[in-house]
């Protein structure tokens, strides 16, 4: 609910970024006409390009970037060619960050996103993951078999190998369909 004085004002604060196109809708204040939103500028490249672009976001803590960052994935997602996937390295032990572990953890998201929106993943890129594992997280592989058919998911494996801080909702299988 917008704000009608300072006190109502206080009660909607929240130190946490914008998510869903209703918080958008209620709270988003818009930048100046004058002043282009870097996001939209984003998104027209986005658009227009044939090849892969890449972004890094840096600026201070509650700048605002992440709610940038949410607009610009709501926006992508209206236009049916994109399929914007958004996690942080927060999901990670941010005080022992491996590149093995951002790999890892980008690999379960991306099979996570495929899944949600019903894209088959190859099987040459599952026996990847899984080779991949089994080098960098000494994962054997009846251990992945065991996990499959008991439905625990792959992050349970490698958590405690890795220095990985998080655990999925959904747990990954990498049973093949």
């Amino acid at each position: 609910m917008r704000a009608k004085d300072l006190v109502q004002a206080f009660k909607n604060f929240k130190v946490e970024p914008l998510r869903s196109e209703e918080e958008f809708k209620e709270f988003y204040v818009e930048r100046p006409e004058q002043t282009q939103s870097p996001i939209g500028e984003i998104l027209e490249r986005l658009k227009l390009s044939d090849s892969p672009e890449k972004y890094l976001f840096l600026s201070f803590r509650g700048c605002g970037k992440s709610t940038e960052l949410y607009k610009l994935k709501i926006e992508l997602e209206k236009l049916d060619r994109f399929l914007p996937m958004m996690f942080s390295i927060y999901e990670l032990d941010v005080n022992d960050i491996d590149i093995k572990d951002f790999l890892i953890l980008l690999d379960i998201k991306l099979v996570e996103i495929a899944k949600e929106n019903g894209i088959k993943i190859d099987t040459s890129v599952e026996d990847d993951f899984r080779n991949f594992l089994m080098n960098v997280s000494h994962v054997k592989e009846e251990e992945i078999k065991t996990a499959s058919s008991i439905g625990v998911g792959v992050d349970f494996l490698v958590g405690s190998s890795l220095n990985l801080d998080w655990r999925l909702p959904q747990e990954i299988s990498l049973e093949k369909n």
